[in-house]
């Protein structure tokens, strides 16, 4: 149910194409899949400044891609962050669907009562 939600009724707008590929594993040099989805630890730079959000700052992030493409775009992921002065506040994280054009309908949903609830929130652009 959630799927069909998630995939069809909030992305009107279809691909042409399909967007699903296999990963790429040139002459199997990928052997140990465990080892190859391993968490890493990634050097994310913010550049956050104080917003007119009370307890808020905000701005975006960077950070380089574990998996390189052919595409210099598409190696770098970025993002908006909103993070409040408390430590001990959940993390909500949106990853930007494969059929939107931005966040901004999921920011119409959520972002208000989030920012209420005093959260931190991290929009990705994948």
């Amino acid at each position: 149910m959630i799927e069909r939600v998630a995939l069809y009724d909030l992305h009107r707008k279809r691909s042409k194409t399909s967007q699903f590929k296999s990963l790429p594993n040139p002459d199997g040099a990928i052997r140990n899949l465990e080892d190859f989805y391993q968490g890493k630890i990634t050097d994310i730079e913010f550049d956050l400044k104080n917003s007119g959000h009370i307890g808020y700052k905000t701005g975006l992030f960077t950070y380089k891609s574990h998996l390189q493409s052919n595409y210099v775009k598409n190696d770098t992921v970025t993002g908006e962050a909103y993070v409040t002065k408390n430590d001990a506040a959940p993390n909500i994280i949106f990853v930007h669907g494969w059929r939107m054009e931005s966040n901004e309908r999921v920011k119409n949903i959520f972002h208000d009562r989030i920012l209420e609830l005093g959260w931190n929130m991290y929009y990705f652009t994948l």
